[in-house]
């Protein structure tokens, strides 16, 4: 009897507890993603002496359609309704990423192939965004700084999304907090 018992519903918990695995690392890799794309940006503004103003640029172009070489000042209210969508892409890129990994890197689990899948997403993305969604915006913003954007975002997500949903066997790699 304890056999019967133990299989099914083991096998039940074990199911709920992966989703509750998955659905966790899906939002928080995208916010973590989003999170360290934000602070780089709020770095090189501060640095630059504007704060705040790569969110308000790109809230600025999407919602009121006007030219990136134009805008010259930080309104809260873009860079306010620009970073709901922000976060709100990438926990929806975190959801994608997340499952996939999940569900076909079953044998692999390599982090690192994950991170160049999200570079290449968030970099094309960028490219396709700047092109219809927001002209110009990688110019003004500076390419070299979206690239390195996109590639901090990309190893924060894979890292999270891999050390969330990596099974504790000892073939597969796993980040040490050590190096870090």
């Amino acid at each position: 009897m304890s056999e019967l018992a133990d299989g099914p519903v083991e096998r039940i918990h074990e199911r709920r507890g992966r989703s509750r695995n998955v659905l966790f690392a899906s939002v928080s890799s995208g916010a973590l993603g989003s999170a360290a794309v934000g602070l780089l940006f709020v770095a090189i503004d501060s640095f630059r002496g504007d704060p705040f103003f790569t969110p308000s640029l790109m809230g600025t172009v999407l919602f009121l359609r006007e030219p990136a070489a134009e805008v010259s000042s930080v309104r809260v209210d873009m860079m306010a309704l620009y970073t709901i969508i922000h976060i709100m892409t990438f926990v929806a890129l975190g959801a994608v990423f997340t499952l996939s990994y999940q569900r076909f890197d079953r044998n692999c689990k390599h982090p690192v192939a994950l991170g160049f899948a999200i570079f290449f997403t968030l970099s094309t993305g960028m490219l396709a965004a700047d092109a219809v969604i927001f002209p110009g915006i990688a110019h003004v913003i500076g390419p070299l700084w979206v690239l390195a954007a996109n590639a901090l975002a990309a190893a924060v997500m894979a890292w999270f999304i891999h050390t969330s949903l990596a099974d504790k066997d000892p073939h597969l790699p796993e980040f040490s907090s050590e190096v870090l």
